[in-house]
């Protein structure tokens, strides 16, 4: 018995979005070329919110013409190089789930407009497997918002079918592009440590992105962060993962929420896991930009490799039965920990202070950063900043530039007076120290 094939179209939620490029873009040619012959078919238009985690949608008929499906197999998929996020979650994957997740990539990968697959899993599975190439794969930025599952009566997609952006011509000349910018951000790209590479790439993404959410599809690519300087937290995130890849650095892309902590609103947001000295850790480089929408050359480090702990504290990752990450523990390149600028059960506030005074002499440009291992002791540093009765004690700030007042001023710098700015949530105060014009 013949039977009932369905069409579903699944509008995807930033499916223009664009992650890394792979160093050496390139095309599988060999593949195998079968029919589907779709009568009597019923279809399912499905479409995503703009978050792309919400559906909405109906059945009707449908009117196109019978396709042919385009089928890789092992053989070709063998002998392919993949993105690092797909060789990660493919570690957990069975075999079945692993063809299907690289036949789907490598037939977008090469413009085919119907793919066909070679093991017929449920829809759940493979809408599961299509978040991990749309929101994980820097190189796709060039499928348009409308994909379609063909499905037989009991839900088993046979085949994918895609509509393009660009033509193939066209979306290489803007991987090209990309390409180009990824290489002169890393021409600068400085030797030594993960964790002075990461700094490095993290800080570039940083001064040259702003953050932007006028609904422009390459808002949510690499592209858009990187070439034209514009993006939302995807586009933020998958620049990330390209720049790393190429710097020799393990990045993953996290899906989930994340809760703004002044409004307590939950929104829907992509962040990354980096790979540090043999340590995973989490990342977010979108809250990182603090000046987001102006032009700033601030750069925040709050968010930069940080336990599960501290990250989960405001986002939550999104269920996906084929995205795994690994556990991030670990606390050395954490920025003020690596700096030596933070104050805990071991390194007293004032010592931390003090690392953090002479560090910022040091580059001269004056600005201290402290972060503050626990409540008790952010609640005794906002203290320590600012008070400014007892300035002949150790419960000063005061007290503290005083001692080094010859160096601070040979520096250009006042002892007088002081800007202080403090964020709550992250326990993290910053000192800016003013020159005497100020």
């Amino acid at each position: 018995m013949k039977n009932l094939l369905r069409y579903i179209a699944c509008l995807g939620v930033s499916v223009a979005a664009s992650l890394a490029v792979i160093t050496g873009y390139e095309l599988l040619t060999h593949r195998k070329v079968g029919s589907v012959i779709r009568s009597e078919i019923e279809y399912f238009t499905e479409s995503r919110s703009s978050d792309g985690r919400s559906f909405d949608g109906g059945f009707g008929e449908y009117e196109g013409d019978d396709q042919e499906f385009v089928y890789y197999y092992d053989s070709e998929l063998a002998q392919a190089k993949l993105p690092f996020p797909i060789v990660y979650q493919e570690m957990f994957m069975d075999e079945e789930h692993k063809h299907t997740l690289e036949e789907i990539y490598w037939g977008i990968m090469n413009h085919e407009e119907h793919i066909g697959l070679v093991n017929e899993l449920p829809r759940e599975d493979v809408d599961q497997l299509m978040e991990i190439i749309v929101e994980c794969v820097p190189a796709i930025d060039h499928i348009d918002k409308l994909f379609y599952f063909t499905l037989t009566d009991d839900d088993t997609v046979l085949g994918v079918s895609f509509t393009y952006k660009y033509d193939l011509q066209e979306d290489q000349q803007r991987k090209d592009i990309l390409e180009q910018k990824a290489q002169e951000i890393l021409m600068h790209l400085p030797d030594g440590s993960d964790f002075e590479k990461f700094k490095y790439i993290h800080d570039q993404i940083v001064l040259g992105c702003t953050y932007s959410d006028t609904k422009n599809s390459d808002e949510y690519t690499a592209y858009g962060c990187l070439v034209t300087g514009e993006a939302v937290c995807e586009g933020y995130g998958k620049a990330l993962c390209m720049l790393c890849e190429r710097a020799g650095i393990d990045c993953l892309p996290v899906l989930g929420n994340a809760m703004d902590n002044e409004t307590g609103e939950v929104m829907p947001h992509l962040w990354n896991l980096v790979k540090l000295d043999g340590e995973w850790y989490e990342t977010d480089v979108t809250w990182d930009d603090p000046e987001a929408g102006k032009d700033s050359d601030v750069i925040g480090y709050e968010n930069f490799a940080i336990t599960d702990e501290e990250m989960w504290k405001n986002h939550t990752v999104s269920p996906n039965d084929y995205m795994h990450y690994p556990a991030c523990n670990s606390v050395e390149c954490n920025y003020y920990i690596h700096n030596g600028w933070y104050c805990g059960a071991d390194v007293s506030l004032w010592d931390a202070s003090e690392r953090a005074l002479l560090d910022s002499l040091e580059a001269g440009d004056g600005e201290m950063r402290l972060k503050c291992g626990s409540s008790e002791m952010y609640e005794a540093a906002t203290g320590f900043f600012t008070n400014v009765e007892d300035v002949d004690t150790y419960d000063s700030f005061f007290f503290l530039i005083n001692n080094y007042s010859d160096l601070i001023e040979a520096s250009g710098f006042t002892c007088d007076t002081y800007e202080l700015s403090m964020d709550d949530s992250a326990r993290v105060i910053r000192v800016s120290l003013m020159t005497p014009d100020e």
